[in-house]
């Protein structure tokens, strides 16, 4: 779409030599350079040279050249002479374009280009819950209400795919595990540098079957650590987090007895978002989690070492068992960065 351009009262000229042909499409002017906007959308209206009363009111669709304006009448269409005053202005199609910059809406693959947008211009996909605001340089991405930053597909890589997917057409990645015999991890990993580090995550689950996972988790290329989110049987589909050890990704290892004496740690409710933060501060990885994204709850403190020295953390499935259907989990929010995590809430 067109992004409507408003300028000051400065923008001033006149029309050329020949005047203006109404229904003609095309108005002559001294010049169309700065201040006038660089291309259209805009409004102009000419006014009489001599009394100053007004001839008509122009919307500008284009710049043809140094000298010349694609325009069409908004409203009455009429002649004007040469010399006649030509000033933008905000007319009432103006403002209903900046009503319309400011509340724009469509898929999120057709997120709009950042030219020409102002600062506080939003845009709401409609296919899926992230928003996007305008900060005057970029869209930042919001996912139900909640400033994130969206995963790049293109910085993870597979390891042990499978017939494993992602989606991502309407934003974050979607990760789908298909039914699978055994057990096994699906996941998507992206190397990271020294420590310290942080990485916040933020995820919608989708899971199905009786105990699939959906993990952040360490892998020093062959083990893995896995930070997971399981369901738990015996109390009827309620949620808990569990840390597993596996030797490959697809040898289960164990799960450490590290919770106050407890494998576990049952939670009552399974929120809409769920946040995990992995916090390596050089001697230790740290695992917090959080109801909200701001409130953030230790689980689990253990040498950076134990069990594997990683180089790369990412999110995955583990499908622990023969699972008859497809599970999935949506990550609506990565952040991989140096150092330690801000004092209060997550970093973007």
């Amino acid at each position: 779409m067109a992004v409507e351009q408003y300028v000051d009262f400065s923008a001033a000229t006149t029309i050329a030599v020949g005047g203006y042909t109404a229904g003609s499409g095309v108005l002559n002017v001294a010049s169309t350079s700065s201040p006038f906007p660089a291309s259209g959308n805009f409004s102009v209206v000419i006014t009489d040279a001599s009394t100053g009363a007004t001839k008509v009111l122009l919307r500008v669709t284009a710049k043809n050249s140094s000298t010349q304006w694609a325009v069409t009448a908004e409203g009455t269409d009429a002649n004007a002479s040469a010399s006649d005053n030509v000033y933008a202005v905000l007319s009432a199609l103006s403002l209903d374009g900046i009503r319309a910059d400011q509340n724009q809406f469509g898929t999120r693959a057709n997120l709009p280009s950042t030219t020409g947008q102002k600062k506080g211009n939003r845009y709401k996909c409609t296919d899926s819950p992230y928003e996007f605001i305008f900060d005057g340089s970029a869209w930042q991405p919001f996912f139900m209400g909640v400033r994130v930053v969206e995963p790049v597909a293109a910085n993870f890589s597979w390891n042990n795919q499978g017939g494993a997917s992602i989606i991502t057409s309407a934003g974050g990645i979607l990760l789908a595990c298909p039914p699978h015999s055994g057990d096994t991890i699906r996941s998507q990993l992206v190397s990271y540098g020294s420590a310290p580090f942080t990485v916040d995550m933020a995820f919608m689950p989708g899971l199905y079957g009786v105990i699939n996972f959906a993990s952040l988790l360490l892998s020093d290329g062959t083990k893995f650590a896995t930070f997971v989110m399981a369901p738990v049987t015996s109390t009827g589909g309620a949620f808990q987090f569990q840390y597993d050890r596996w030797n490959t990704n697809s040898s289960y290892n164990s799960t450490p007895n590290l919770a106050n004496g407890s494998n576990a740690w049952p939670i009552s409710a399974t929120p809409p978002l769920i946040w995990l933060r992995l916090y390596d501060d050089g001697v230790d990885r740290n695992i917090y989690y959080s109801v909200d994204g701001v409130n953030f709850v230790l689980l689990l403190q253990e040498s950076n070492t134990a069990f594997l020295t990683p180089t790369k953390v990412g999110f995955g499935i583990d499908l622990a068992t023969s699972i008859s259907v497809t599970s999935t989990m949506w990550v609506v929010h990565w952040n991989l960065y140096s150092g330690a995590p801000p004092a209060t809430g997550y970093s973007v």
